[in-house]
């Protein structure tokens, strides 16, 4: 395995993260693409729970960041709703090789998985390509 995404395996998990050091599930998304694609995407202040709120990470804060796209392609961002007890969308992750290989940022590391696993296909919302390439 020796495709660029590799880099980023392992990178800890921490809250608000943007950096090799640590990054969430946002956080890997900010530093993903302006690594690799050297795309800025905007920040938003968040909390540790925000998706208890009700808002979701995508459509409530940027929602011309990107657009839903039927077929994956690399570099086109996941979105899930894990069950956080709200209907949004309240975790992402990156198409890395298409159309089922995701990095995702989990709760101790960032991690290569699989989309066609029962467990993130039941959570599994839809594919967004970025607006601002």
């Amino acid at each position: 395995m020796n495709q660029a995404y590799t880099k980023y395996l392992g990178i800890p998990f921490k809250h608000r993260g943007r950096d090799f050091n640590g990054v969430d599930c946002y956080g890997l998304l900010v530093l993903y693409f302006k690594t690799e694609l050297g795309i800025d995407l905007p920040d938003f202040w968040y909390e540790v729970d925000w998706s208890k709120r009700g808002k979701n990470i995508i459509s409530d804060n940027y929602p011309d960041i990107a657009k839903r796209v039927d077929k994956p392609q690399k570099n086109d961002i996941v979105l899930f709703n894990i069950g956080l007890g709200c209907p949004v969308v309240n975790h992402a992750g990156i198409v890395v090789e298409p159309p089922n290989k995701i990095l995702q940022a989990m709760r101790v590391k960032v991690v290569l998985n699989n989309l066609e696993s029962p467990v993130l296909k039941k959570h599994f919302d839809g594919y967004y390509r970025l607006c601002l390439a």
